[in-house]
């Protein structure tokens, strides 16, 4: 009995095993001989066939071509036919327009781009130089940076290397750089004028008591304005090598009455001088066309840390701000430099502050007069005159 059910068993199983098998033999493929192309679909014939869309095709595949023959057509069209992203609300790119232009020591770019579009050039430029800003006007078209740190100009030893390779914030510089910059429309239609300038102080031991340390403004550095106005010429479209090359040029010792200015007025040598009048007071008078002392006030004005709250080259009037704190600032010393940058913001709001009117007029036989005026455009006082104008007249020189 047992024996018949194991046979009847065994049998059972092969039999399984013998349908499986042909089942899973029947499902398999045999890649050499299956087709690699299914039938087309035929489409009925009250359809029209579908067009293909080739929006996302890659261009030039729609025919063979040569090697040669792509490079022509990717010279021909750089951007595959593809119409250029519209730049109206990004800054443009500015490769090949802008150049460098000089009057003498002072050297400026000219962009060829609004001035809103330059401005926010400036903006991205300083950040990706690490400065901060801590002016940002472009209604009157100034900018300054935050003082910072110089840490090349650092003074350099083991512990000191040793410690700002792992932490740089901790290791402070005894020479710290700030730069203002400002921005006019140029001479010529749809450019962009930019002025640069650069002030340093130095941390040094405090001579009065010998404790404690104050800072002191450096002199004028032509060189980091050179580097910095080279680095803005790169900002705006030009190549490193050929900024170089121009600013080398400038660079270049002119002959007397030689100038590179390439403005329309004629060149009149540059002479400034301080013209007492009948009444006491005293008016500022430049051997310059209106275009070109109206630049040298502004850089002057520049240079001598005035703050320009409103100006229009149109009527020829600067409004600067200005209080008698400074003489008193620069005596004593113990302010420091900052009593020289930041004279208006003294912490004694009863010091005499004022906002005055700086008038550039054009005289007869090209000459250009500057004239200070309180903002009613009534005289201020003889000695007021002569103080500022005489700031202003020693940056011209």
């Amino acid at each position: 009995m047992n024996k018949t059910l194991v046979a009847i068993l065994a049998a059972s199983l092969l039999a399984g095993c013998s349908t499986s098998s042909q089942v899973f033999q029947s499902k398999k493929i045999d890649y050499t001989t299956v087709s690699t192309t299914a039938p087309t679909l035929d489409v009925p014939p009250d359809l029209t066939p579908i067009q293909t869309d080739d929006r996302y095709g890659i261009p030039g595949q729609d025919k063979a071509t040569t090697l040669t023959q792509f490079n022509q057509e990717k010279q021909e069209k750089p951007n595959n036919g593809i119409p250029a992203a519209d730049q109206s609300g990004v800054l443009p790119a500015f490769g090949n327009l802008v150049k460098i232009e000089s009057d003498g020591t002072q050297r400026w770019l000219v962009v060829k781009s609004s001035p809103d579009k330059v401005w926010a050039g400036l903006e991205s430029f300083w950040a990706s130089n690490g400065f901060k800003l801590q002016s940002d006007d472009p209604k009157i078209g100034i900018m300054e940076t935050q003082w910072k740190d110089n840490k090349t100009a650092a003074p350099q030893n083991f512990i000191k290397h040793l410690v700002g390779s792992v932490m740089d914030s901790l290791v402070s510089s005894p020479v710290r750089d700030q730069f203002r910059v400002r921005i006019e429309r140029g001479t010529e239609p749809g450019t962009t004028e930019i002025y640069l300038f650069h002030k340093g102080m130095e941390e040094m031991l405090n001579k009065n008591n010998y404790t404690g340390s104050i800072w002191q403004p450096l002199p004028d550095n032509p060189e980091i304005e050179t580097e910095y106005l080279k680095k803005l010429a790169v900002k705006f479209g030009e190549s490193p090598e050929e900024a170089d090359t121009v600013l080398a040029k400038e660079d270049t010792p002119q002959k007397p009455n030689e100038s590179t200015d390439n403005t329309n007025t004629p060149h009149i040598s540059s002479s400034a001088k301080l013209v007492p009048q009948a009444d006491g007071g005293t008016v500022l008078t430049l051997n310059e066309p209106f275009d070109r002392a109206w630049r040298k006030i502004g850089l002057a004005l520049d240079r001598s840390a005035f703050t320009v709250e409103d100006r229009d080259r149109a009527t020829g009037v600067y409004f600067i701000r200005y209080t008698t704190d400074e003489e008193s600032g620069k005596k004593n010393g113990s302010r420091g430099f900052f009593s020289k940058l930041a004279f208006w913001r003294s912490e004694d709001k009863t010091k005499d502050t004022q906002t005055y009117r700086l008038s550039v007029s054009s005289i007869s036989g090209h000459g250009t007069t500057v004239d200070l005026r309180d903002k009613t455009e009534a005289k201020v006082p003889p000695a007021t005159s002569q103080r500022i104008l005489t700031l202003i007249y020693d940056q011209l020189h």
